[in-house]
């Protein structure tokens, strides 16, 4: 028998329960307990962290909406119950939208730059294999700021303290696992798309950056070093064998041997003292740049590739002056490890020609 559920704070017929401004719900007695039960249920949750770089503008968003809603609505007997929007600012203030037509036509009048964004799809899905249709909804948050990604309803997700990269986190709450896992490939395909990759050679070099700049300094010390050793070594060697030369010619020739072996001597402490002078000095070159070249190169590549949400006109400016500064920090890099090779180069041969 098909019985009439009213919310009412009396018992009334269906009537005069709607023409008092009460709702009338037409479920079976089970039907409506079990759609209670499903509104107010605790459904599951799958979600991810994608921790890489990223370009999003309202026309992404749009599409992502209409991704969403066409899987949902052409796959299953699904009604988008609201949808809603939050976007932050670099000031911490905040704009909350309630549509997709709001959020397409909003039009932020200060300068101010968009750092997160947090989208929330609330769904009645009524499965093939259910009598009633059950609540899914699906949280999106995105940070250009590197800052921690609080969901719509105000849960922090797991931050990583990486540099301001950015980050998008989402979560799908499901009562049905099949289409959880659905939705989630949706959106990791879609986020896969807005994903900015840079070229091999520069994932390489910040992945390998502490060992970059090790090995230069490493390669700087030694070789620096290695002249060092092989120019004093053959520096003292001459002036012994000099030394030596001197000694056997002078031999026995009286007082005005000994004034000229004096002479000598003098000249030859002399001669020791500027080469244990300069030694010093080079030494402390060598040492002071193996530990500079290797900082300056790493502090240049530390830095990933920005993320932006570009919702305002302030973000586009922010953006093109981020480039700017990244672009000037690869040059800086490759500047670094020339400075050093060239360095290493140049201080060997002046070494070995003037103070050797």
């Amino acid at each position: 028998m098909n019985n009439t559920i009213e919310i009412s704070p009396a018992a009334a017929t269906a009537t005069e329960s709607t023409e008092a401004g009460f709702m009338v719900l037409p479920f079976e007695q089970y039907q409506f307990k079990d759609f209670i039960k499903s509104l107010l249920g605790s459904p599951q949750s799958i979600g991810r962290i994608l921790d890489e770089p990223y370009e999003i503008e309202k026309e992404d968003v749009n599409q992502l909406n209409e991704l969403i809603v066409q899987r949902i609505t052409q796959q299953n007997e699904g009604i988008l119950i609201q949808f809603t929007s939050k976007i932050v600012y670099n000031d911490n203030s905040y704009v909350e939208l309630n549509s997709i037509q709001e959020f397409l036509t909003y039009n932020e009048l200060r300068p101010v730059i968009s750092e997160s964004i947090h989208l929330k799809w609330d769904f009645l899905v009524r499965f093939q294999d259910k009598d009633v249709p059950e609540k899914q909804r699906i949280q999106v948050s995105m940070t250009s700021s590197g800052r921690s990604i609080p969901f719509y309803d105000g849960e922090t997700t797991i931050f990583r303290n990486h540099s301001s990269s950015g980050m998008i986190s989402y979560r799908v709450e499901h009562t049905a696992r099949t289409w959880g896992a659905d939705i989630e490939a949706l959106l990791n395909n879609y986020f896969a798309s807005i994903i900015k990759t840079e070229p091999d050679y520069k994932k390489f070099i910040r992945k390998h950056d502490s060992k970059i700049a090790t090995i230069i300094g490493l390669t700087f010390l030694l070789t620096s070093m290695y002249t060092l050793f092989a120019a004093t070594s053959s520096r003292t060697n001459t002036l012994l064998m000099q030394f030596t030369e001197f000694v056997k010619e002078t031999g026995h020739e009286g007082l005005a041997s000994v004034h000229n072996k004096v002479d000598y001597l003098i000249t030859f402490l002399i001669t020791g003292k500027n080469i244990n002078e300069s030694t010093s000095f080079f030494v402390a070159f060598i040492l002071t740049f193996s530990i500079f070249f290797p900082i300056w190169i790493t502090t240049t590549i530390n830095y990933k590739y920005p993320s932006f949400i570009l919702l305002t006109k302030e973000s586009y400016k922010s953006k093109e002056i981020k480039i700017i500064k990244l672009k000037k920090r690869w040059l800086s890099f490759f500047f670094a490890v020339a400075s050093s090779i060239i360095t290493g180069i140049a201080s060997n041969i002046l070494y070995t020609k003037y103070f050797s």
